[in-house]
């Protein structure tokens, strides 16, 4: 009988511990890509900023030319929807999270341009004018 009792705590240790391992194994860095409304490098600066301090968030890279931004993070720790609301509350639109106005009332002017232009821009093709010195 003492035996049985042994094998069975052997028994139980042992799979207690092999799934403790594998959930450590589920600790996966993912990587994504978010649209934003980011036009200039003052809007890169404060977007990688804002994310370097996000937690599980190992990097981010902005391309304000195709307003899109490469994050690296730990899924464990964060998701990607923590992230587009951080990217958000900084007052850009991240994917389809809009941007918080207040923050974005704050932002410079430049910051604020791309946004602008791109309303003119949409505005101007519905009348079938040209904005920007583009064709559409």
């Amino acid at each position: 009988m003492r035996v049985i009792k042994i094998l069975g705590i052997i028994l139980f240790s042992i799979l207690f511990f092999q799934n403790s391992f594998s959930q450590k194994k589920e600790k996966k860095v993912l990587e994504a890509e978010i649209k934003t409304t980011a036009v200039c490098d003052m809007c890169k600066g404060k977007i990688e900023k804002i994310l370097a301090y996000e937690t599980g968030v190992k990097s981010s890279e902005v391309d304000y030319k195709t307003g899109v931004v490469k994050v690296k993070y730990k899924s464990h720790k964060t998701d990607i929807n923590k992230i587009r609301e951080a990217i958000a509350n900084a007052g850009y639109n991240a994917d389809d999270v809009k941007k918080n106005e207040e923050a974005y009332k704050k932002m410079s002017a430049c910051c604020k341009k791309g946004e602008e232009k791109k309303s003119s821009c949409d505005k101007k093709e519905k009348e079938k004018k040209s904005c920007c010195g583009k064709k559409h």
